[in-house]
């Protein structure tokens, strides 16, 4: 009897290894920080990239907000992808995988519970068209839409601005109530495609973005979504957020429209004498 309670004890003990003999132990990757990378042409390297989707050998690992604790249960040496997350129109429950931003690709050595640091440099896709024309280096295409009670200008500062030297402000007296302006240049997306606008954006006053549909010789006004106040002090210190329109999911809807337009307006709510900074809007597709 005391020889069984010996090889039980033994047992209880040594359980795990009994039980789980090839269990592995994880290697960890800090994926510390994300950038990413621009040419010329693309314009500002701003993102709002809130998570990575990261692969090992090309399997996946998990989603996970940045910065990044990985665990991966490989060993040797292994390639890591890391591909840009984002809010889809914003959304936090819209999550996905930005379809116009390359893997950042690397390889790395792991063995059993090892630390590794990256920061990931994340460039656009080969494929990508990058319409970087509204960016208010060179000039503006915003237009005055009906009932526009606000004025708009492109101020020189590139201490202010995201990248570059301009960006466009768009206010608001305190006896005006409604803000309403128009990019005069066609977004040109076709139902079926996928195509997002981004855009870098401050207020102190809640705005809503959306896109007029021409069709047929008739224009309909579609809002689509509504940003909130990134910042209180009025357009002397901005506070600068990115968004992701997905114009794909847009056109999908009007299959037979012959353009689209974006536009912005708002009615003083928050503020009494309402700002809208805007700057880089690119139209990706």
């Amino acid at each position: 009897m005391k020889l069984l309670y010996v090889l039980l004890a033994a047992l209880i003990f040594t359980g795990c290894r009994v039980t789980d003999p090839d269990e592995q132990e994880p290697s960890f990757i800090y994926i510390d920080d994300v950038h990413v990378i621009t040419t010329s042409e693309q314009g500002s390297a701003s993102h709002n990239i809130t998570e990575v989707w990261v692969y090992a050998n090309d399997d996946i690992v998990g989603i996970f907000d940045v910065p990044a604790v990985v665990p991966v249960l490989k060993a040797g040496k292994t390639k890591i992808s890391v591909y840009g997350g984002i809010k889809n129109n914003g959304l936090g429950s819209t999550r996905i995988k930005y379809p116009f931003y390359a893997a950042f690709d690397t390889s790395i050595v792991l063995n059993a519970l090892s630390e590794h640091h990256l920061s990931a440099k994340i460039s656009y896709s080969a494929n990508a068209d990058v319409d970087n024309r509204r960016n208010f280096e060179t000039t503006n295409y915003f237009v005055s839409g009906p009932n526009n009670q606000a004025s708009l200008d492109v101020i020189y500062d590139p201490v202010l601005a995201v990248n570059g030297n301009k960006y466009c402000s768009i206010a608001l007296d305190a006896n005006e109530s409604y803000l309403h302006y128009i990019d005069d240049l066609d977004l040109d997306v076709t139902a079926g495609s996928i195509s997002f606008l981004e855009m870098d954006y401050s207020c102190d006053n809640s705005f809503t973005c959306g896109v007029y549909v021409i069709q047929d010789g008739n224009t309909e006004k579609y809002p689509v979504l509504t940003l909130v106040p990134t910042t209180s002090i009025t357009g002397l210190f901005p506070t600068w957020n990115k968004i992701y329109l997905d114009l794909g999911g847009i056109a999908g809807s009007y299959p037979n429209a012959d353009n689209f337009r974006f536009y912005v307006e708002a009615n003083a709510y928050e503020s009494t004498t309402p700002t809208i900074l805007l700057d880089n809007i690119k139209v990706v597709k």
